[in-house]
């Protein structure tokens, strides 16, 4: 193999071990930073390098807690990843995967300095620090949480908490009714994401059973809970009937949708049946108008 296609080839396993580009089921760490972009969005107080640094901490985090996710589910169910088959053609021991795994670390202790000095409030660093704990717990042998009852919920509690400290990285922004109704949205939000990965999950390992099924009834009628609810919340604040339009066009792109094309939609992220277009009309209006 030639010089410039053997560089190609190790950037590709460096970029999928730290899953920072799609790999066929999985998708890229770096899509945990539109949460806390929202967050900030909302919260309308604009320090471009605070955010800047936060941005970059939270994304060396989730370089970090994504290849230690993939090496244990390689070295323990031997699953099929890009971190693992990278560590298989380098031939690295799994001492060697492991310290890879924790390279971020060395970057993400200065970045984090980096963002104290700018003024990062004290709540969005125990919230970063919370992150990197509940993702140690996530995949840690002996304690994996993904692997516990309610699992599921995991990620959207995830999805929340980036929010709030995407949201709190001034310690300016005050909190209010529709910023909680705002973390719910966003929970929400993820547990479409969550049913989205776990049919994929199914249908690619060939799975046609009774957890499929539940999956998929959760799949189609969880945008119509969204509706309920966001109509609800409008009462709050009127402008949560973005969340009721869009939860709408996700009721209508799920409805009657086969098993087997939810893998290729997951990767989509402009598709009707993800609409995240929610998202950034809430943050262009935090943009325009704090809402806190």
């Amino acid at each position: 193999m030639s010089a410039p296609r053997s560089l190609a080839r190790a950037a590709s396993d460096l970029l999928g071990f730290f899953r920072l580009r799609p790999d066929g089921a999985q998708v890229p760490c770096y899509r945990a930073l539109v949460y806390t972009a929202l967050g900030s969005a909302v919260a309308g107080r604009w320090a471009p390098m605070l955010l800047l640094a936060n941005a970059a901490a939270v994304g060396l985090l989730f370089m970090f807690l994504g290849a230690y996710d993939n090496y244990w589910d390689w070295r323990l169910r031997g699953e099929a990843n890009a971190t693992g088959a990278a560590l298989t053609r380098w031939r690295l021991p799994r001492a060697g995967g492991l310290a890879l795994a924790a390279a971020p670390w060395a970057l993400l202790i200065p970045v984090l300095g980096a963002a104290n000095a700018c003024g990062l409030s004290l709540g969005a660093e125990r919230a970063l620090w919370l992150l990197a704990g509940l993702g140690l717990v996530h995949a840690t042998p002996g304690v994996r949480l993904k692997e516990r009852p309610f699992n599921f919920f995991l990620a959207p509690a995830w999805a929340a908490l980036l929010f709030w400290q995407g949201w709190a990285v001034t310690g300016t922004a005050g909190w209010s009714a529709s910023l909680g109704v705002l973390c719910g949205a966003v929970f929400l939000l993820q547990c479409h994401a969550e049913l989205m990965h776990r049919v994929a999950d199914r249908v690619q390992a060939g799975l046609s059973d009774a957890p499929l099924h539940r999956l998929l009834t959760w799949f189609r009628w969880l945008p119509g809970i969204s509706v309920l609810l966001s109509a609800a919340a409008a009462t709050v604040n009127a402008l949560f009937l973005n969340t009721t339009v869009w939860s709408l066009v996700r009721l209508q792109a799920v409805r009657g949708l086969a098993p087997e094309r939810v893998g290729a939609i997951r990767q989509r992220v402009w598709h009707p049946a993800w609409s995240l277009y929610e998202v950034g009309i809430y943050g262009l209006v935090g943009w325009l108008r704090p809402w806190s």
